[in-house]
């Protein structure tokens, strides 16, 4: 415990530096003087540690909570027992990392009154050390975080079945994704997307727009393709994602050279295209399903002009700008070298040229996620043509949610008459990655989600046998109505059909968690007939309805520690004498 405490000034800092809102404090609100302060210096420690775990992926989306403080010997030392979320399939070690490291992070800013360049480098090692550990202990994607995030603000409970692959909602009304793809999406079409030159040729062949190009396996044969294409060309590899070796405007022989020994260290086959260069700028059309979510015009990095500043002072605001944020939460650097001073000299400019108001300047070709970009909403702006041209190339693939690539120089006049192709259809498309998306992830969800009420029913009956009488007169009501519920009491499970449901597993969570992943479980009805719930808590964020039958009163373990754990469960606990 630091023996000089300024929270308002840690507050300030974490707030301006780390970009992390202050929570209120959840325990310890009451309680001696040292206790409130010691619990206050722990309690931001553990939401710098859940904002760090978000960073890296996890998707961690409350603090937390103190159940105990113990000095030792004196107030300079504590003992806290904290609760934290549990996310299956993840290693435990990751909070343990989050949690002790980030109140190292918290103690050192309270005790060292850090100076800016000391906080810029403690902030260099907090991405790395901490940061960097737990992105190489977890399966993620860049659009997982931002889903789930949606799910958790609109009450979607989600379980993680492993390898970065969740289940939103609870038995026969759950949906599971991966990133943004969904289960529902084909294998096969996701194969074929995978690989460019099979994906024009599926799209060529069933009349979309396509574009043309040949297939390179070294330098000589794709300078034959450049010279039989015609300049400009395209070269890239064919099957990297995210721009990665992309080179455009490719006019001799020369720059053909050096850009397919850039794409053939990109591709994981070692396979190249060479592709007839069309006009235009990619725009991505998020499909799903079977409608337009969003679509957005894919400009490369670029400053934009106030009428004062050269491009040069913009370079330098924008990235002074980028650099008051944390590393982890840091977009690309807005670049100063030679192909950045390239890209200006074909417009005519140079760092010293001051751009007018809302002028637009590009520093690189393309957009890429090595060079970042800037996104502009087009969603009001696509031809019918177009559109229509991108839902059929999404079902032509068998995808559900899809990003359709069309290059245009006019998205909203049709590609029959501009010539436009769709460059790229690519499963799982970033999701949540910039403000036009995470405005639209709400109505992703809704769309995945369907009819579904993303929870079935989970009814609690505490005690002996009575509580078993009870729970199996509320299950045969159930089942009489249609709904296809089970029973469990940790031993045995039954089915609507009151036949006994064998599960390889034991004990209530177990047999909970095995029927919330079963796609036709309506609804559950479990009896609690021991207090291994106080170790193996069960694997929802609340119940239905909890009954206690009289048989249960009589025990004092359930009264002290049992009943308040169910109580968190569903607030209206019924008792029954």
């Amino acid at each position: 415990m630091p023996v000089q405490v300024d929270l308002q000034g840690l507050d300030e800092l974490l707030e301006s530096r780390f970009r992390i809102p202050l929570e209120p404090c959840r325990r310890f609100r009451e309680g001696t003087h040292a206790q409130v302060l010691a619990a206050n210096v722990l309690w931001r420690g553990m939401v710098l540690a859940k904002n760090l775990l978000q960073a890296a992926g996890i998707p961690v989306f409350e603090t937390g909570c103190i159940a105990a403080a113990m000095p030792l010997n004196d107030v300079s030392r504590w003992n806290f027992r904290i609760g934290v979320v549990h996310i299956a399939h993840i290693d435990p070690e990751c909070w343990r990392i989050a949690c002790g490291q980030s109140v190292s992070v918290i103690v050192e800013l309270l005790t060292k009154g850090l100076r800016e360049s000391t906080l810029e480098t403690l902030l260099a090692n907090v991405h790395q050390r901490i940061v960097g550990v737990l992105r190489g202990r977890v399966i993620t994607g860049k659009s997982t975080l931002a889903v789930l995030r949606e799910a958790y603000h609109a009450d979607i409970p989600f379980l993680h079945l492993g390898a970065g692959v969740y289940q939103l909602g609870w038995g026969s009304q759950s949906r599971r994704v991966d990133r943004s793809s969904v289960e529902g999406d084909s294998a096969i079409g996701t194969r074929l997307t995978q690989n460019k030159a099979w994906t024009a040729q599926v799209l060529r062949d069933a009349g979309l727009p396509a574009p043309h190009h040949v297939v390179a396996s070294d330098t000589d044969a794709a300078v034959r393709a450049g010279e039989h294409i015609g300049w400009p060309v395209v070269v890239k590899p064919i099957d990297a994602d995210r721009g990665e070796g992309v080179s455009v405007d490719i006019n001799d022989v020369s720059a053909l050279r050096s850009a397919f020994e850039l794409a053939q260290k990109a591709s994981r086959s070692r396979l190249v295209l060479v592709e007839r260069q069309v006009a235009g700028v990619c725009h991505r059309l998020f499909i799903a399903g079977g409608r337009l979510l969003y679509a957005v015009k894919r400009l490369p990095k670029l400053v934009i002009g106030d009428g004062v500043q050269s491009v040069a002072e913009l370079v330098r605001a924008a990235n002074h700008e980028r650099s008051q944020r944390p590393p982890w939460l840091r977009d690309e650097a807005w670049p100063d070298d030679h192909e950045a001073l390239e890209t200006l000299h074909k417009v005519g400019c140079n760092w010293d040229s001051v751009p007018q108001a809302s002028q637009r300047l590009a520093l690189r070709a393309i957009e890429s996620t090595a060079a970042g970009g800037y996104d502009e909403n087009v969603s009001e702006h696509i031809h019918p043509d177009n559109l229509s041209a991108a839902v059929r190339a999404t079902v032509l693939f068998g995808l559900e949610v899809a990003g359709v690539d069309m290059i245009s120089t006019d998205i909203s006049r049709s590609w029959v008459e501009t010539g436009a192709i769709i460059n790229e259809v690519n499963y799982a498309p970033l999701l949540g990655g910039g403000e036009i998306s995470r405005a639209h992830l709400g109505e992703y969800l809704r769309r995945i989600m369907g009819n579904s009420r993303a929870r079935i029913p989970v009814e609690v009956f505490v005690g002996a046998d009575d509580a078993l009488a009870l729970a199996k007169t509320r299950w045969r009501t159930l089942t009489k109505d249609g709904i296809h519920c089970h029973l469990s009491n940790g031993h045995d499970v039954y089915n609507a059909h009151g036949e006994v449901f064998s599960l390889a597993t034991q004990g209530l969570q177990a047999h909970c968690l095995a029927l919330l992943l079963d796609r036709q479980v309506d609804a559950l009805v479990l009896v609690v007939q021991d207090d291994f719930l106080l170790d193996a808590p069960l694997p929802v964020d609340r119940v239905s309805a909890v009954t206690v039958a009289a048989d249960a009163e009589r025990h004092q373990e359930f009264n002290g520690r049992l009943l308040p754990l169910l109580s968190y469960l569903n607030t209206s606990v019924a008792h029954l004498s």
